[in-house]
């Protein structure tokens, strides 16, 4: 069974990747909250799903060291998880904000909540950052990018080892062979 968890900061594009995955064949679930992964991925296991993708971002009840746990559990089983990271800059988020006129997620919890928006961002930058730093980053550009060039996000595309053709993906018209 293969797992894309696909996160990152909350408005760089989770859910337009959920929609390439899931254009690719995957099942996909946008906003599981993460303690209830583990036993959504056993059921669609068990019942053959084999390509899922989950959107898990900073609301999550569960603590990262908890997720970790539960990622560690899922790759003893033979689950091959990857994760799909997406970040912007905090000015395009900012940007991103104003014109939907949302609030932050992390601005919603009033016994934590940042000042500011910008604080909200570096806050949850802070809280992803163990995960961002396992797996694959994308910006909302590149995302849109292979989006408008009608290119798939295949799982093979998707390793991180193939940063080289993803990155030919997106920026040259054609690969490189």
């Amino acid at each position: 069974m293969q797992l894309i968890v696909v996160t990152g900061l909350s408005g760089s594009g989770k859910s337009i990747a959920l929609n390439q995955l899931e254009d690719s064949g995957f099942y996909c679930i946008d906003n599981l909250p993460a303690p209830f992964l583990e036993q959504v991925v056993t059921h669609l296991q068990a019942i053959g799903r084999d390509r899922i993708a989950v959107a898990l971002d900073s609301r999550s009840d569960l603590s990262m060291e908890d997720l970790q746990k539960c990622f560690t559990t899922l790759a003893q089983r033979g689950v091959d998880m990857r994760a799909l990271c997406l970040t912007a800059s905090n000015d395009a988020l900012v940007q991103r904000y104003s014109e939907t006129r949302r609030q932050h997620p992390l601005s919603q919890k009033p016994d934590s909540a940042p000042g500011t928006l910008v604080e909200a961002i570096e806050k949850e930058r802070e809280m992803l950052d163990w995960m961002m730093k396992a797996g694959l980053h994308l910006t909302v550009a590149e995302l849109v990018c292979l989006n408008e060039k009608g290119i798939s996000p295949t799982e093979d595309l998707l390793y991180s080892y193939n940063r080289q053709a993803l990155t030919e993906a997106i920026y040259l018209d054609h690969s490189i062979q």
